[in-house]
C-alpha cells in the first residue's frame, strides 16, 4: 500500500513513536551504564579493603 501524501496525524504518530523508542533506548543504556558503574565501584571497594 503506497501512500503519496500520508495524513499528518499518521506521520506525526510515527514520529512520536520513533522518538519514544529512542528515548527508551537511551534510558536503557543509561541504566546499564549506572549498573556497570556500581559494579565497578563495588569491585574497587573490595580491592581497597583487601589491600589495606
Amino acid at each position: 500500500m503506497i501512500v503519496n501524501s500520508p495524513s499528518p496525524e499518521l506521520s506525526s504518530f510515527f514520529v512520536q513513536r520513533r522518538r519514544m523508542m529512542q528515548r527508551a533506548n537511551r534510558t536503557v543504556q543509561s541504566t546499564e551504564l549506572f549498573i556497570g558503574t556500581c559494579k565497578l565501584l563495588s569491585i574497587l571497594a573490595d580491592v581497597t579493603m583487601k589491600v589495606t
